[in-house]
């Protein structure tokens, strides 16, 4: 089975020249039928190259589902997704051929024009989750704004919250620090 990636959800975005659009499912669908990897498969590349940096992978197929326009991953580097699955590049940012752009291998619609795996500057698009590429998982990991760094903060502020109303022995009671340093370490 192929690995799905979630690239675009509906919404109003703005996009890095400054650009406001509002996708909708409809235009997600769109692009979802008009991609055809034989016209120009979008490549996987690290952030948002210009030119003549290399591909990684590439977007086989897509497809508008369950509310997201999704990407099948094909073609890919395996030391490209050994760094994905260590979460070097683990969130996505799609750029996109828009609809009057004279190299859109299909004008009138939006059509994926690379699939930029980002490091550490956060994604446009809020909400489409992590990637693995990893054998025995689909791709797609949920984790919003509760992923495992946000539920060790929270616990490590609740603990020194307890620590002051009823010091080290109670906190420690309620919440082992063991227990956050576990679940600290899984999130890293």
């Amino acid at each position: 089975m192929k690995k799905r990636i979630k690239m675009l959800k509906p919404g109003r975005f703005t996009a890095m020249n400054g650009t406001v659009v509002n996708f909708t499912e409809a235009m997600l669908q769109a692009t979802a039928d008009a991609y055809d990897p034989e016209l120009h498969a979008a490549p996987f590349v690290i952030g948002h190259p210009r030119h003549d940096d290399p591909a990684y992978g590439r977007i086989g197929a897509a497809e508008f589902a369950e509310g997201f326009l999704v990407g099948e991953a094909d073609q890919v580097d395996p030391a490209f997704a050994e760094a994905v699955n260590a979460g070097k590049f683990n969130r996505v940012s799609l750029s996109l051929y828009e609809p009057d752009s004279p190299n859109n291998p299909v004008p009138g619609v939006y059509y994926p024009r690379h699939l930029g795996f980002l490091g550490a500057m956060p994604p446009a698009v809020k909400g489409l989750g992590t990637v693995s590429f990893a054998e025995g998982e689909t791709g797609i990991i949920e984790l919003g704004d509760w992923g495992g760094r946000a539920i060790a903060r929270l616990l490590r502020s609740l603990k020194n919250t307890l620590i002051e109303k009823f010091g080290t022995e109670g906190a420690e009671a309620a919440l082992p620090e063991w227990d956050i340093e576990s679940v600290q370490e899984e999130a890293l």
